[in-house]
């Protein structure tokens, strides 16, 4: 095989993986059809290299006609594909253009039909650079005519862009390469119509265009990475801004559903405190009276242990009601489910004693991390609705509330339950959605809902069920080890 048929196969393979390229491009931004329109452009220009190395290796008048034949009909692929490319690139529609792709097809359907329009029956022998030769059909005078106007096209396109290369990204390097390839396309035709003879330059100056365009397209990469990197760090920062935002609303909400869970058990939190806080006056009326009758020294260590256990309950209380009414997220930590139950029972216990029987089961469980005061308060919200329900309806039998923490499925549970009726219609309907509250049970749905956001914080779920036998509230938690210490 001769030197010029090698290297229009070497180019055969650069346009080949042009090709490749482009449309694995046009795959990724279907939007952006250029890319599949420049790879019909380098298809066709696979197929012109292929013949111009089929024509170096012609030997008879047969193998040159159907080699420069096949180079001419591969024009046709070029001119619609690199019309449809420069209306989409350069961003216009001529008409001179559009005139390209009836014209193409055309002449070539006729050429193909009746190769003697194209072909005089002449064997031309040509010698090449570096002692090569090869032979090519001779042309008849008709294939000026179609020759000139494809020359008229190429004209015509390089104009398009050399008027627009200011307006266009890239459009001088655009311009530029595609004279250079103008130039070849140019030197091709008269090489066939005989002017003088030489090599075929076609898929050398698409070469130098797919190279120009390349560079173009690797800039406008590069670009829009470093922009999208930039928009990514900006979009990074308003999310954290958002997210900031976001768990500030969530944390006023919690807080202000607290306190009104708080205010709604006010009475029995006074009662709480308030109970011992009389013994203990007592206690002290009477160490006052013992200490002024000598016949009764013993009573003094009674009277203090019985004054040391009611103090000992305010202070438990006390310090419930200042965790709970903290208004700033605390440190996760590993936390005790059971334990946290129990230390809520004593906020809530006058109330729950006046509605229901309290039936609990504490049972021991894993681990869970987290916030104690949030989740103290997921307890407490679901006691407060329970007795809600309880102190609006008329439960059958004696009124009874449920509490039970364990071990389910690795984790730890939360059940809370009332054997009041089913929840009312209004308040059933988007249980879970502040929008839908409305009347006397907004204050259970806030309660519902903030408990909800607390659960899935930490990771857990949070189920309701409810019927005409009452109403059960299940939460599940991750156990620590599922979470990490850092959760």
């Amino acid at each position: 095989m001769s030197f010029f048929a090698l290297v229009n196969l070497g180019f055969a393979a650069l346009a080949l993986c042009a090709a490749i390229f482009h449309l694995w491009i046009y795959r990724m931004r279907p939007r952006d059809a250029a890319h599949f329109w420049i790879a019909v452009v380098s298809f066709g220009v696979v197929w012109v290299a292929g013949s111009y190395a089929v024509l170096y290796e012609a030997r008879s008048l047969g193998e040159a006609q159907r080699a420069q034949l096949a180079g001419m009909i591969a024009a046709l692929p070029l001119v619609i594909g690199f019309v449809r490319f420069s209306e989409l690139y350069v961003g216009v529609e001529s008409r001179l253009l559009r005139l390209c792709v009836p014209y193409s097809v055309v002449m070539l359907a006729a050429a193909y039909a009746k190769p003697s329009l194209l072909f005089n029956g002449e064997l031309i022998r040509v010698s090449l650079p570096l002692g090569a030769e090869y032979v090519r059909a001779g042309l008849a005078p008709s294939a000026g005519i179609v020759f000139l106007g494809f020359a008229v096209m190429i004209l015509s396109v390089v104009g398009i862009y050399a008027r627009r290369a200011r307006t266009v990204e890239g459009g001088g390097l655009i311009t530029l390469a595609l004279a250079g390839w103008g130039a070849g396309m140019a030197h091709d035709l008269c090489v066939a119509t005989g002017l003088y003879e030489g090599p075929w330059l076609l898929p050398l100056g698409f070469s130098l265009f797919s190279g120009a365009f390349g560079s173009i397209l690797l800039r406008r990469l590069v670009r829009a990475h470093t922009k999208l990197e930039r928009s990514a760090g900006e979009l990074q920062a308003l999310v954290e801004t958002r997210t900031a935002e976001l768990r500030r609303k969530d944390l006023e909400l919690a807080h202000g559903a607290r306190l009104g869970t708080l205010g709604a058990l006010a009475g029995g939190i006074a009662h709480e405190i308030g109970t011992p806080l009389a013994a203990v006056s007592s206690h002290v009326k009477e160490l006052r009276d013992a200490w002024r009758d000598e016949r009764r020294p013993h009573a003094f260590g009674e009277l203090l242990a019985q004054s040391q256990h009611r103090i000992e309950r305010i202070r438990t209380v006390v310090a419930e009601l200042l965790q709970l009414a903290r208004r700033e997220e605390g440190q996760p930590g590993r936390h005790q489910l059971h334990a946290i139950v129990a230390g809520v029972l004593p906020i809530a216990g006058y109330e729950l004693s006046r509605r229901a029987r309290l039936e609990t089961h504490l049972a021991s469980a894993p681990a869970v991390v987290g916030d104690g005061a949030m989740l103290a308060q997921v307890v407490l919200n679901l006691l407060v609705g329970a007795i809600h329900a309880i102190e609006h309806s008329a439960p059958q039998g004696r009124p009874v509330i449920a509490l039970s923490t364990g071990d389910h499925a690795g984790g730890a549970r939360l059940v809370v339950s009332d054997n009041a009726p089913a929840l009312p219609t209004e308040l059933a309907a988007g249980l879970f959605e502040l929008a839908a509250a409305g009347g006397g049970e907004d204050q259970r749905r806030i309660g519902f809902v903030v408990a909800k956001q607390l659960v899935e914080r930490h990771g857990g779920t949070l189920t309701i069920e409810s019927g005409e036998a009452g109403t059960r509230v299940t939460v599940d938690l991750p156990a620590a080890c599922e979470l990490g210490e850092s959760a």
